[in-house]
């Protein structure tokens, strides 16, 4: 049997994680999930997160007794992303309709997708929306930004069918 060294390590000013070192390889684990114990001790106060810590450590020492093994497959996994056309934008759109949302919503939500359909060459990409963007010059602060809300549910129902883009989060909004 491999010996286990279980430590509670700092990685930021005051965040923990659990390090558990095996031969030479470090697992490390910032809450309880692996081993199916909610916690998370980082979303404490910071006065009681190591505290958290030392009980957590406490349960991933007697997970490991009990024959639990830390396992890195699930990270090294990359996913596949699928390619998405056109049509699955009408399927964000008809995802969003069954939420009973008002009537102006899907309006507008409409309105940028079926504009959004004019820049989508093959697949939906990031650079689809950003061509939406540089197309609109004229766009006023507040429209900009409107975009970028609505733009947002839209990759986000994307992602139910495999899209992993993220234009969205990496764009700012503008300001007055």
């Amino acid at each position: 049997m491999h010996e286990y060294k279980c430590t509670i390590t700092r990685y930021r000013k005051d965040m923990f994680c659990i390090s558990i070192r095996k031969d030479a390889t470090r697992f490390r684990y910032y809450n309880g999930e692996p081993i199916g114990e909610p916690d998370k001790p980082n979303l404490l106060p910071e006065k009681k997160r190591y505290k958290g810590f030392l009980e957590l450590l406490v349960k991933y020492k007697i997970a490991l007794r009990n024959g639990w093994i830390p396992d890195r497959s699930e990270k090294s996994e990359n996913p596949v992303s699928k390619i998405l056309d056109q049509s699955y934008l009408q399927r964000v759109y008809e995802d969003k309709q069954k939420e009973g949302l008002p009537q102006h919503f899907y309006k507008d939500l409409r309105s940028y997708i079926n504009r959004l359909k004019q820049h989508v060459e093959g697949e939906i990409t990031e650079d689809c929306f950003q061509k939406m963007i540089d197309t609109h010059l004229h766009w006023s602060n507040t429209t900009f930004n409107h975009f970028l809300r609505y733009s947002a549910l839209i990759e986000k129902g994307l992602t139910k069918y495999g899209c992993t883009g993220n234009w969205s989060k990496k764009t700012k909004k503008r300001k007055k």
